[in-house]
């Protein structure tokens, strides 16, 4: 009796990893006790042990208009003699020993999941050993109404210890179907076809153990793939479920059914996918495939094959072994090709080649072995139109592309007066343009070729030499301020150049309100035969810095001199030369007041003196660009007076002219 304990406990064990779909996640209906109605007077019920075995088995009791009839006492294993007499052999024995370990309380909790597990996956597909394990039951009193069950474990003495119950059904009213399996796909492999589909979206009562799948050809046989219900085991990817089909008819379509099978052996709507089957044979590769090098061109051979659903071949190229790769044969090549040139490679470049076979229908097989090849090549034409243009710190040269496949160009330069060239880069250039950045430097002819170079590194002839001047690009020295004087309202700045002078041939003056700020630029760029320049644009009382800057033929600029201070004093200020009135009394009174044009830097203003008890006060001004200004306030009678006044723009004024009076009309 140990031994077949063993037997079935190994057993079991192999199953271990199958996992019952659960019931609904809502904990007040989740439960191990299931009911289904067939709609013809018969109520199926069907239940698991949970946390302990029942040694005194279970009392079933129905429940109809509150009233609770006891329908079965003693439901234990071993007990239906008529289903265990039924059982193979085997079975059988597995059901006496799990009677007797019950009756001496010594099932654990091991044994349990062993057996909630091995009656769920079971009972779909042999209803018999439930009922034989006295854990299933079918009500067929057939009495209108619904009515609802009541499950009752009973200990060692007879007593309840755990309650289940069921919702209200009603035998004549049918249960609903299982759910079907979701997104049901099919996948042509070198193996057969996978299938492959997921739990049913939804959550169900009844928990689904198993799965049945037919296929059915286009001639319209159907063939049932799953004789016994294809265990509910989780695949890889959570609640996902898979099948191959390893002996699938090829070139044909076939049309495959997945049904969902609960614990009660019911079986779901069939979900249906639909696909074409190659022959994956005659999309495999041909053998032998093989890449020969020549001169611009690389021949490719392969062994034809003979399959007759083989309908030809096309090949693939790529600049990298992982791709990606493009097809180099837009028309298919006959199933009796055997080789191919690709005249379209460029040599000294690395090509990666592969083979794929076409099926009947256009299909692509898998792809074959990759190949690589690097055909060789000619020596490029020398490059042509070579121009150098020079900067300020670099040179820029420029030459027409040749008209060849090429990886790129050697530049080389060499100094005037030298037999050696030298090559300025180590890598290949490939564009035609190269900047040469020589920096500060002011002297001296400089030459440059240009090599064009193939992927296989052959390198053309020079090209064309050209030959360039460097600008000067040195600047030169700072000039010198000798004297620097701010005496009657301008500064005069007397400088000279520093040696060598023919260095310097401009200069410029900057003027700064600080000695460390650099200032602005405050004259055109004077001759290099200046020595004096006079500033008239400062105000008498302020301070100032001055700079210079000299300036070489070739624009290059000196670094600025020493900055040097001056306080600008006030000009004397002239006074001005009596001013000359006019009345005029049409088209209306007026009076016209006529003077000198100021000196430079000196604004005028118009004062008048309207009666002698009156002050002086200002008629218009400060004027810079008039002689004239009209009074046309004449209203009141008896003399008036005016006269003009110099005025600096820092307030400062001269002395008053001499005033003229006119009487008013």
């Amino acid at each position: 009796m140990k031994k077949i304990l063993t037997t079935m406990i190994f057993v079991l064990g192999l199953i271990l990893a199958v996992n019952i779909e659960a019931a609904p996640k809502n904990p007040k209906e989740k439960s191990s006790f299931w009911a289904v109605s067939d709609g013809k007077g018969t109520i199926s019920l069907f239940w698991l042990p949970e946390d302990k075995f029942p040694e005194g088995g279970w009392r079933l009791e129905r429940i109809m208009s509150g009233k609770s009839n006891v329908i079965a006492q003693n439901l234990a294993p071993a007990v239906n003699t008529e289903a265990l007499n039924k059982l193979d052999p085997k079975e059988a024995q597995i059901v006496k020993t799990l009677a007797e370990r019950a009756k001496q309380g010594i099932i654990n909790k091991e044994d349990l999941i062993r057996i909630r597990i091995f009656l769920g996956i079971k009972a779909s597909e042999n209803p018999v050993l439930a009922e034989a394990l006295g854990m299933s039951y079918k009500d067929k009193d057939g009495m209108p109404g619904k009515r609802n069950y009541r499950l009752l474990a009973l200990d060692k003495g007879g007593k309840v210890f755990k309650i289940f119950e069921t919702k209200p059904l009603d035998p004549n009213e049918a249960s609903s179907s299982p759910l079907s399996p979701s997104n049901c796909k099919a996948e042509a492999t070198d193996e057969g076809v996978r299938l492959m589909w997921q739990r049913a979206s939804k959550e169900q009562i009844v928990p689904i153990v198993a799965y049945h799948i037919e296929r059915q050809g286009s001639d319209g046989s159907i063939e049932i793939l799953t004789p016994k219900p294809l265990i509910a085991a989780k695949g890889k990817a959570e609640d996902s479920f898979s099948f191959l089909d390893v002996n699938v008819p090829k070139e044909m379509e076939v049309t495959y059914r997945v049904s969902s099978v609960d614990i009660f052996g019911w079986k779901s709507e069939a979900v249906s996918v639909k696909l074409y089957v190659p022959d994956r044979e005659a999309l495999y590769p041909p053998t032998d495939f093989i890449a020969i090098e020549g001169k611009n061109r690389i021949e490719l051979k392969w062994k034809p094959k003979k399959n007759s659903l083989t309908a030809g071949y096309i090949i693939e190229r790529s600049y990298l072994h992982d791709g990606p790769y493009e097809i180099i044969t837009p028309k298919m090549l006959s199933v009796d090709y055997y080789k191919y040139d690709d005249n379209t490679v460029i040599g000294g470049t690395a090509y990666f080649y592969r083979i794929r076979s076409v099926g009947q229908r256009g299909d692509l097989g898998s792809p074959s072995r990759v190949m690589m090849a690097q055909p060789s090549s000619d020596n490029p034409p020398k490059p042509e139109g070579l121009k150098a243009d020079v900067g300020r710190t670099r040179i820029r040269l420029t030459w027409n592309p040749v008209k060849f496949p090429v990886a790129g160009y050697f530049i080389e330069r060499r100094a005037s007066g030298s037999e050696k060239w030298s090559r300025l880069n180590g890598r290949l250039v490939p564009e035609t343009l190269y900047d040469d950045e020589l920096g500060q430097q002011n002297s001296g002819r400089i030459s440059y070729r240009v090599i064009a170079v193939s992927f296989d590194s052959l390198e053309s002839k020079p090209s064309e030499t050209v030959e360039v001047t460097l600008r000067d690009t040195i600047p030169p020295p700072s000039p010198i301020i000798n004297s620097i004087i701010g005496d009657n309202g301008r500064v005069t700045i007397e400088f000279e150049p520093s040696i060598p002078e023919e260095d310097s041939f401009q200069f410029i003056v900057l003027r700064s309100a600080s000695a460390e700020d650099t200032g602005i630029v405050i004259s055109e760029p004077l001759s290099t035969d200046k020595r004096k320049f006079e500033d008239i644009m400062v105000e008498p009382g302020n301070d100032y810095w001055y700079r210079l800057v000299a300036i070489d033929r070739a624009g290059n600029r000196s670094e600025l001199s020493k900055p040097v201070r001056v306080g600008v004093s006030a000009p004397e200020i002239p006074k001005p030369e009596k001013p000359s009135v006019r009345l005029i009394k049409e088209p209306y009174p007026h009076a016209e007041i006529k003077f000198n044009k100021s000196p430079e830097g000196f604004a005028i203003v118009v004062q008048v003196k309207r009666a002698e008890n009156l002050p002086w006060v200002v008629l218009a001004g400060p004027i810079t660009d008039s002689k004239e200004v009209i009074d046309t306030s004449l209203s009141s009678k008896g003399k008036i007076s005016y006269r003009i006044v110099y005025r600096l723009s820092n307030g400062l004024e001269s002395l008053p002219s001499e005033a003229v009076e006119v009487l008013a009309p």
